[in-house]
């Protein structure tokens, strides 16, 4: 399935994301007639979007959609993996000193593919100056310890875990489907 046929697929279900454009075709707009020039800045950050989750939050702003299959995550972590060596091609000589991993929810991402995104960044980048290298893992339902030992293995100073309430019914309501009990598991 391509990204496009998700968006014909979902884009009249108000369970989807609404906040971005609509449309693949609505970015064309926001496109640049090549590549970013950061040759100038030598202090730079990332961020890396894990657009993927287990479940729908109703109250989620961020552009997200249910964790498709591996295949299409594979697809999504070597777009990541591209776009990085494009990008290191370009711009040399800068100190990364942030670096983040958000979503959606990075840890529905299985333990390997976790670990070579962030091996990426690793191999193609200087992150010996690294301030802060954060992780989020929004759904304490998605952690492992394989995906922990992942993290810490790979230098994350910061993990973001998002109960979002320790209320069980309020869970429900905003459409979480992990437990009180599954947070302090994660923990």
């Amino acid at each position: 399935m391509t990204i496009a046929d998700i968006y014909e697929q979902r884009k009249d279900d108000p369970r989807w994301n609404t906040s971005y454009p609509l449309s693949p075709s609505d970015w064309s707009v926001f496109r640049m007639p090549g590549s970013l020039s950061f040759t100038s800045e030598k202090d730079l950050s990332f961020y890396i979007h894990i657009p993927f989750c287990r479940h729908l939050c109703a109250f989620c702003e961020y552009t997200r959609m249910r964790c498709p299959d591996v295949e299409l995550q594979k697809k999504y972590v070597q777009a990541v993996e591209n776009d990085i060596k494009a990008f290191r091609n370009n711009n040399n000589g800068f100190k990364l000193h942030g670096f983040d991993i958000g979503g959606g929810t990075p840890t529905t991402l299985s333990a390997v593919q976790l670990g070579d995104l962030i091996g990426y960044v690793a191999k193609g980048f200087d992150v010996s100056h690294l301030r802060e290298f954060t992780a989020e893992a929004g759904r304490p339902d998605s952690i492992t310890e394989e995906k922990l030992a992942v993290l810490k293995e790979s230098g994350v100073s910061r993990i973001s875990i998002n109960p979002q309430t320790m209320n069980e019914k309020t869970l429900g309501i905003i459409g979480r489907r992990h437990t009180v009990e599954d947070v302090y598991r994660a923990y």
